[in-house]
């Protein structure tokens, strides 16, 4: 029975359509595969938290808090006309794990155009890959805050990178915020993370004091 349970939960998931409120907070929950404990590396926090910073300013949208756990992380953001959440969170996850691998690869950072489509190209898995977009100021803090990270990476471990490999689960869970309270609600729900997870300290932990302000 159980079997059974778990089987219908897991296919409603993936088959479920996304909704769309225009001008609607979103609170997103991601998590990694099999939920290994990536996050309990703190560079791979900053290195997230550097990624959702730089997400937020190609993609427009409002990043109202964020508490990042080992294994997954909590999300609320307001999303611009310009760009659903869906697609801010394929342009999270893709550049997420393609940098995260060139990190531990040590590899360059900078994009090869012809590995991920043509300056004509405008759909959004080519998007973070316009040449125009590297020469921007933007583009160019966020190559250097993960140059400086992977310095970091390799300055802790020399020899040999503790991890090899980081993969994302699939999708990710997501609620539409209807009203002020519902806010609040997932507000305090993010600032108890720590105590929640027996986490020692409250670590990665982001809230815009003016989130009030975010509830029409």
């Amino acid at each position: 029975m159980k079997y059974l349970k778990d089987a219908l939960l897991k296919f409603f998931f993936h088959h479920q359509e996304r909704i769309y409120v225009e001008d609607s907070v979103v609170f997103i929950t991601v998590v990694t595969k099999n939920r290994y404990p990536y996050f309990e590396n703190e560079i791979f926090c900053e290195f997230l938290v550097e990624e959702m910073n730089y997400c937020s300013k190609i993609k427009n949208f409002k990043m109202i808090a964020y508490k990042i756990n080992p294994d997954h992380f909590h999300w609320l953001i307001l999303p611009s006309s310009k760009f659903t959440y869906s697609q801010i969170m394929a342009s999270l996850k893709r550049n997420f794990s393609r940098d995260i691998h060139d990190m531990i690869e040590k590899k360059s950072f900078i994009r090869n155009l012809s590995s991920y489509g043509s300056s004509h190209d405008h759909s959004p898995a080519a998007e973070d890959s316009n040449p125009y977009l590297w020469k921007t100021k933007n583009f160019k803090e966020h190559i250097n805050k993960l140059d400086q990270l992977k310095d970091m990476y390799f300055k802790n471990y020399p020899e040999i990178s503790p991890l090899s490999f980081f993969e994302w689960q699939k999708s990710f869970h997501y609620w539409l915020i209807r009203d002020q309270e519902s806010l609040k609600n997932r507000v305090r729900y993010i600032q108890k993370q720590s105590e929640h997870h027996g986490l020692s300290e409250n670590k990665y932990l982001y809230i815009d004091e003016n989130y009030g302000e975010y509830d029409d």
